[in-house]
């Protein structure tokens, strides 16, 4: 049994009986890597990538946070809200990658998307990435052995990460030994070189690959 704190959008969704969760994976591949299937099996607890670039291919195994079968249990405004939802489907890709369908049911639309389904607005996709953006960039802590070592966030782009950053009462706890690229190429995967929050080293992972569990509510819910 796992436990998913839901915004106002995902609680409204999940009145339809199914719902979308977009999770970044918690432990991301090494660069270069790729994943084997888009879907995940109901008989698999760990998902599997692979390096693009190796003469031998290695293979990079990490765990599912949701596997085919489980359990969720939702709340919001950390109110338990409903049990026993049973996750159907798994895939993974880039959070940029999401299909229009998975966005939708994840509870984020724009207020035309009602009369007008087919059409992909762009408000849609800003709702989805906004939500993102303001739920994975802030900074977690990173353990080992009990003790802090770090912290780490997951953003949508390079630009996410420095709008986020740029505020008054956030910026003070950040820290970079370097003037950061404002306008180059964007980043992609995993950044920490320079990058310190609250005085610890912080990884950035921008465009992350992310899991898109689809869950069910049981019968007896």
């Amino acid at each position: 049994m796992s436990l998913y704190n839901l915004s106002d959008e995902q609680a409204h969704q999940a009145l339809t009986g199914k719902l979308v969760l977009v999770e970044p994976l918690s432990k991301q591949p090494p660069e270069g890597y790729s994943f084997l299937e888009t879907l995940v099996t109901v008989r698999d607890t760990y998902m599997w990538f692979i390096g693009e670039s190796e003469i031998y291919p290695s293979k990079w195994m990490i765990k599912l946070p949701h596997p085919i079968g489980s359990t969720v249990w939702l709340k919001n405004k950390n109110k338990l809200i409903s049990k026993d939802w049973k996750v159907i489907e798994v895939r993974v890709c880039r959070v940029q990658e999401i299909a229009w369908g998975d966005i939708i049911k994840t509870g984020f639309r724009s207020n035309v998307e009602d009369w007008c389904p087919v059409i992909q607005f762009p408000e849609t996709y800003s709702l989805f990435k906004d939500w993102f953006n303001n739920r994975y960039s802030h900074p977690r802590p990173r353990m080992k052995s009990g003790k802090l070592i770090g912290y780490k966030c997951w953003c949508w782009d390079k630009r996410s990460f420095l709008n986020y950053i740029s505020t008054k009462r956030r910026h003070r706890h950040y820290h970079c030994s370097y003037i950061p690229d404002t306008d180059g190429i964007d980043w992609l995967g995993e950044h920490s070189h320079g990058w310190l929050y609250k005085g610890k080293p912080l990884t950035i992972w921008i465009n992350p690959f992310v899991t898109i569990t689809m869950i069910e509510r049981g019968k007896h819910d």
